[in-house]
């Protein structure tokens, strides 16, 4: 009964939105607590690697003096003894040593948990990006175009008699009403249009292919690029595209459905950036003198 009254209300679209955000919502808090055991796991291995080591190679223990002797004198003589000192740093502080890492601290500096990948953040803002775009094109079919559509406000007899309204209003009354049925007949224009001929319906959907793209790229990557390409996501999507759309939203009161420059920089730059960052990986971003 509740389920057949909100879609009666609000349309099937509406409450599949909806579903998918609890839904969303409900594998985060899993993922979270998932988060949680692996980062405690992670840490008691550190610990386990940092009993006794001194932070020198060559403290080192071992339970016969002649193999640790021929060990270091073989390192030495090699010409590696620094390199293996690096690679056993790096693997404490990022958790793994590969070479995509190694290069990247040798440019960088110490990276630290550079080989965990933060599920639960991941999983909030795929969530975020996938509810946006959704949201988006619910309102644009549902809230607007339907729903006009159902008032009759669409035909084109309605529409003739609005610009019939709004010419004679530029001859009576005065600026400000003009801008107000002027605005007025162009978002029923616009309204009235069908979803697939608004831009923002294209925008939208263009978002959702962007996010599935990361996902499916960051399952393709190794652990230790992976881990790097949630971290991008999470900085570039999270903080800046949340940014572009949140405080238009508190300061001028632009919804997302409306904020057309966010829709553009996020979709055409944000995402954009973020996969190509993402994508080269932390080694080949290392040598960028910006980032």
């Amino acid at each position: 009964w509740f389920l057949g009254s909100h879609v009666r209300e609000n349309g099937a679209f509406h409450l599949w939105t909806g579903l998918v955000l609890g839904l969303g919502l409900c594998i985060g808090v899993a993922i979270g607590e998932a988060d949680r055991l692996w980062r405690q796991q992670a840490s008691l291995e550190a610990a386990q690697l940092l009993n006794g080591y001194t932070g020198c190679l060559r403290d080192a223990g071992c339970q016969e003096a002649s193999d640790k002797e021929a060990i270091l004198k073989e390192l030495a003589e090699s010409g590696f003894e620094k390199d293996v000192q690096d690679a056993i740093q790096v693997l404490l502080d990022s958790g793994m040593s590969t070479p995509t890492l190694r290069a990247a601290t040798a440019l960088a500096g110490r990276l630290q948990h550079a080989g965990y990948v933060n599920w639960s953040m991941f999983a909030l803002v795929s969530l975020t990006w996938t509810f946006v775009p959704l949201e988006t094109i619910r309102y644009l079919v549902e809230d607007e175009y339907l729903k006009m559509v159902a008032r009759g406000v669409c035909s084109p007899d309605s529409l003739s008699e609005l610009e019939d309204m709004c010419m004679r209003a530029t001859s009576q009354f005065n600026a400000t009403v003009q801008e107000w049925c002027s605005e007025m007949y162009s978002s029923r224009v616009e309204g009235c249009a069908p979803p697939l001929q608004r831009a923002a319906v294209w925008y939208a959907l263009l978002g959702l292919l962007e996010g599935i793209a990361f996902a499916l790229l960051l399952m393709a990557l190794r652990q230790d690029r992976r881990a790097f390409a949630a971290a991008v996501q999470t900085r570039v999507l999270a903080v800046l595209g949340v940014l572009v759309f949140m405080v238009p939203m508190f300061v001028a009161d632009v919804t997302c459905y409306d904020n057309f420059a966010a829709q553009v920089t996020t979709y055409f730059i944000l995402f954009p950036v973020a996969f190509a960052l993402a994508a080269s990986g932390p080694a080949r971003v290392s040598e960028i003198p910006i980032v």
